[in-house]
């Protein structure tokens, strides 16, 4: 299949969910004036089932192809691919691990890239983090404790991680000051423009290529983000809303390769301000 049929896909994609919508609506205008409002009620939930249905197939199943065709010419165009994993992610256990992070309950997440950009090797993924908080209070009524559990989004947008030969900074972040549920450890080392270096628990200073590598990443990304060294890696937390390299079926393929392109562009940013890992000591 090429772009053309891609595109062709699409189309009939969206074409069937309007259909879908139409004669949902027409259903539900006869059965509202002839039944009543309870079977008008249980005919809008089977046709929302039968969108939600066709919709996640559908999705699925252009982006299946965009996998093999799109996806791969976009980022060859960039980088060295190794690996592309739509349905796949960095896991729960890896970005707890990194500690960047005061809360995770659960990780989500897709479009795993494996790549390198010249020498620098990197892998970028999307993800969705949330926390989970439990409030128990008393109910007079019932006279009982009852416990309401609320979930809250920590982070959403993507992470890159690099590897790096200086375990002595293991623990070294910085972060936008005004970023939530972000653990900053140890002393300030650096700011400029709310956006802070910290030296992590084991250090009390840093030598000045640290800081300024660090700050160019935040220069390359433009937006808020949060980053962290561990004793093999160094972690990249970019917060937005991308697409992280999946069909919009709203798009046309042609706008979706530029939107893909551009995340493409950004990611090539950041990955070459990685170069400064090869100068600190």
């Amino acid at each position: 299949m090429d772009k053309n049929s891609l595109e062709a896909q699409r189309r009939k994609t969206v074409l069937v969910k309007i259909l879908i919508v139409v004669l949902g609506s027409i259903a539900l205008i006869a059965v509202l004036s002839t039944i009543g409002m309870f079977a008008s009620l249980v005919t809008i939930v089977i046709v929302c089932i039968i969108f939600s249905k066709y919709s996640k197939s559908a999705k699925k199943a252009i982006n299946e192809e965009a996998q093999k065709i799109l996806i791969p010419q976009v980022l060859s165009e960039k980088f060295n691919v190794n690996s592309f994993e739509v349905e796949n992610h960095i896991k729960k256990f890896e970005i707890s691990s990194s500690g960047m992070f005061t809360e995770i309950h659960s990780v989500e997440g897709s479009a795993l890239l494996d790549a390198s950009l010249g020498t620098i090797h990197f892998v970028r993924s999307g993800l969705y983090i949330d926390s989970k908080s439990e409030d128990t209070y008393f109910d007079h009524e019932q006279a009982m404790d009852r416990t309401e559990i609320n979930y809250s989004t920590v982070f959403k947008g993507y992470v890159m991680r690099t590897e790096h030969s200086c375990p002595q900074f293991a623990g070294v972040n910085a972060s936008d000051d005004d970023m939530n549920d972000i653990r900053r450890k140890g002393e300030k080392a650096a700011s400029e423009n709310k956006f802070s270096v910290y030296c992590g628990d084991n250090l009390t200073s840093l030598p000045q290529n640290v800081i300024d590598g660090m700050m160019n990443v935040k220069k390359a990304v433009g937006r808020p983000v949060a980053m962290v060294f561990t004793d093999k890696y160094f972690y990249v937390y970019v917060s937005g809303k991308d697409n992280y390299f999946t069909i919009s079926n709203l798009l046309s393929i042609n706008a979706n390769s530029e939107a893909m392109r551009k995340q493409a562009e950004e990611t090539a940013r950041i990955a070459e301000t990685f170069r400064f890992l090869d100068y600190i000591r």
